[in-house]
């Protein structure tokens, strides 16, 4: 508390959970954190297998969910989620994608080696594929070596050539003898390099010092250097006519089932009581008691209870990482269901919060409870096993003439109310 203000309490808020006005229906909502409850198998789809498949998990307002897919003959027979996540405030989109998983269609072509074989795959959304080829003259095979992954739709597999050689040479006439740097220009590809030889004035040969890579038709080739000559040519070799299909897994579908119900909001009538009250911007409200039922899949987890201010007052939430309800309590619950978790005048242990002037003028306060690492849905209303729920809210001001003195305020005396005014005589 500021040093300079001292504060009175203006009245005490003692509420159970009978008079949640909403207790025998369902007004359980999700709230941050959640996590996903299970992802359901939509469509299986074809061609996936095991290593190749992905299941990516978007959206919905939260993150780090991980599954993993199971396949059976090509299809997806399970989805595993591995960590449920945390943060969701809706359910996901689950995509699948996949890796490479065969090739098909494969034409072998001609003029091809395997170290001047080249294979392009491109498109389809995903990334990261490699195929290996074998070849001795035409392709004999293609090995998928990296599968890659988030491909969503077919690549297209583009077989490319180095330049293995020339043929179809014509000598021409009037070039100055000698050996000269080849000029190789188009053909899509990059890298090739070579040397052409000019004896009596006419090309003798041509020899290729790097096959280059990339090439899908034959570069230009050219003889510069080698004076005012004319007519010489020569066409280069490649391997040509090679094809083939890449396979991935399609059509598989899935969706999240749910995500867990772990928090309730509860709203208590203040029964027109407290209308005529009235706060400061300085008014605060502390927790003087509090007993919380241990519900099941509530047991042994953490457990908050949030302050929803009726002016929208917003403070930051270290729990869902965002503006949000004030946190006026944090306890972990006992191990065992039904047990009691009962809180006594632990104001050195829980948060004084901020409340607007019209606080209680609206005629009702609403509080949350949550438990942020249930691993199952929490059943909030079976029974009303909240009927049990107790607080003990302490609403305290400034006190205008105390504040006058300008030493270091005491401590709150909860033990020496002013005022004390429940909304329910127990």
């Amino acid at each position: 508390m500021n040093r300079y203000i001292k504060y009175k309490q203006v009245c005490k808020l003692a509420i159970l959970g009978n008079d949640d006005i909403n207790n025998t229906t369902s007004s359980q909502y999700i709230i941050y954190p959640s996590k996903i409850n299970g992802i359901t198998i939509n469509n299986a789809g074809t061609n996936y297998n095991d290593t190749s498949t992905q299941i990516n998990i978007i959206g919905g307002g939260g993150n780090s969910a991980v599954a993993t897919a199971t396949t059976t003959s090509g299809a997806i027979s399970a989805i595993t989620l591995n960590n449920s996540g945390t943060d969701y405030i809706g359910p996901p989109s689950v995509i699948i994608t996949s890796g490479l998983t065969n090739i098909t269609s494969l034409v072998g072509g001609s003029g091809y080696t395997t170290a001047n074989t080249q294979v392009i795959v491109s498109g389809g959304g995903g990334s990261g594929a490699i195929i290996t080829p074998a070849a001795a003259g035409a392709i004999i095979s293609l090995i998928i070596s990296n599968a890659g992954t988030g491909y969503s739709s077919t690549p297209t597999i583009t077989i490319t050539s180095g330049i293995t050689g020339t043929t179809a040479l014509v000598a021409g006439s009037g070039y100055t003898n000698g050996t000269y740097p080849l000029g190789i220009s188009g053909g899509g590809g990059s890298g090739c390099t070579g040397t052409f030889t000019i004896s009596s004035g006419g090309l003798t040969s041509i020899s290729i010092t790097n096959a280059g890579t990339g090439y899908t038709s034959a570069p230009t080739l050219s003889f510069p250097g080698a004076g005012a000559g004319v007519n010489a040519s020569a066409t280069a070799t490649l391997g040509t006519g090679a094809s083939a299909t890449a396979v991935i897994g399609t059509g598989a579908s899935a969706s999240v089932s749910g995500i867990f119900t772990n928090s309730k909001r509860m709203r208590f009538s203040l029964n027109n009581s407290l209308n005529d009250v009235k706060l400061s911007q300085n008014a605060k409200c502390v927790l003087e008691s509090c007993h919380i039922p241990n519900i099941t899949n509530m047991t042994g987890n953490s457990v908050l209870l949030r302050l929803n201010a009726s002016s929208e007052y917003k403070t930051f939430d270290t729990s869902k990482k965002l503006n949000g309800n004030p946190i006026i309590l944090s306890t972990i619950v006992h191990p065992s269901a039904q047990s009691n978790n009962l809180i006594y005048n632990a104001s050195d242990l829980f948060y004084s919060v901020n409340i607007s002037s019209n606080f209680l003028s609206t005629g009702f306060i609403e509080l949350e409870l949550e438990c942020p690492n249930a691993s199952a849905n929490i059943d909030f209303i079976t029974n009303t096993p909240l009927k049990n729920f107790y607080i003990s809210l302490v609403i305290i001001d400034i006190d205008p003439e105390l504040t006058k003195d300008l030493t270091l305020a005491p401590p709150v005396d909860y033990n020496n109310y002013n005022v004390n005014i429940p909304i329910r005589n127990y």
